[in-house]
Formats: structure tokens, C-alpha cells, sequence
């Protein structure tokens, strides 16, 4: 597998253009993209559009409003930050806490270790799902217990190489 490097198209959600591109680190500071399941065809978001510290990521039927939009924080360490649009917070594994089960929450970046993920491609095909892995540990984000239920929560797991496991990303123009 190889680090991120580009961001591939999987389609458009309802509303929005999506389209395949190419991004350098530089541009992907400024690029918003959907997280779609690879499972659940469902998408990553903050829920209810929440902008407090702690509001939990989960998985809902994609729409492509700002609290599903994320952009990809590359840091000169190889790690990236996932910040969402909406609340500008970051994806965190709360306290550190990388236990299987642990639920995913938003907090302000401040891009310490349990806001830091390698993404990593599935294949060498841009276009081929990704795995946000937790560097300390090895977990990934996945959707827990493969469920394809709207609301249901981001977590942290040991690979298993599910499709629970892997994420599609388009970038969002407009």
C-alpha cells in the first residue's frame, strides 16, 4: 500500500459536482472532499451538523452538505489530519484511545497523535478505496459490526481488511 498522494472520483452525490482530479499536497489544503464507505455506500459526516468539541462521526446517506465535506491535512511527518468543513474541527480518536469499538468523535485540530492518520491506498489504482490507519497502533476507521444503518458510528478497529474498512473519496467543486 502507499501513502495518499491523489484523491479519485467514485460518483456524484445528490446536488454537488464530483469529479476525478489529481491533487499535489499544496492544493489539497484547499480541496474538500466526500468520504463514501466502501460497505455502506454511505458517507462520512459529523452528525446533525454539529459545531461542539466531541460531536460524534458517523455514516449517513450522502448529501454532500458541508458536515459530510472533509479536507486532507498533510503533515510533514507523512501523517494527514481530516478536518471537516462545516465545524473546520478534526476527526479524533478521543483521550488517544485506539481500543476496537472506540467511537470517533470532532475536535479542534491541534493535530497531536490521535488526530494523525495514514491514508493509505487499497491498490495502486488511484481510484481504489483507501484505509485511514491510527500510526500509534495500526487500527482503522471502519463503520463497526458492517452496518449499513444511517447513523451509525465511525470507529476504530484492528484491520481486517473489510470493506467496512475502505473509503472512497471525491473531491467536491462548488
Amino acid at each position: 500500500m502507499r501513502a495518499l498522494k491523489k484523491l479519485g472520483a467514485v460518483g456524484a452525490a445528490s446536488g454537488i459536482l464530483l469529479m476525478s482530479a489529481a491533487v499535489t499536497p499544496a492544493s489539497a489544503m484547499e480541496e474538500y472532499s466526500v468520504v463514501r464507505n466502501a460497505w455502506s455506500d454511505q458517507c462520512l459526516e459529523v452528525a446533525d451538523w454539529r459545531m461542539d468539541d466531541g460531536a460524534p462521526v458517523r455514516q449517513w446517506p450522502c448529501h454532500g452538505g458541508r458536515n459530510q465535506q472533509w479536507r486532507f491535512i498533510e503533515m510533514a511527518n507523512g501523517h494527514t489530519a481530516i478536518q471537516n468543513r462545516n465545524s473546520n474541527k478534526c476527526i479524533d480518536a478521543p483521550g488517544g484511545n485506539y481500543d476496537n469499538g472506540t467511537q470517533l468523535i470532532q475536535w479542534d485540530c491541534h493535530l497531536r497523535y490521535n488526530q494523525q492518520w495514514l491514508v493509505m491506498y487499497s491498490s495502486e489504482d488511484p481510484q481504489a478505496e483507501i484505509s485511514f490507519w491510527a500510526p500509534p497502533n495500526n487500527q482503522v476507521i471502519e463503520i463497526g459490526a458492517w452496518s449499513q444503518t444511517r447513523g451509525a458510528a465511525a470507529s476504530m478497529w484492528s484491520s481486517n481488511d473489510g470493506l467496512n474498512q475502505k473509503w472512497n473519496t471525491a473531491i467536491v467543486y462548488g
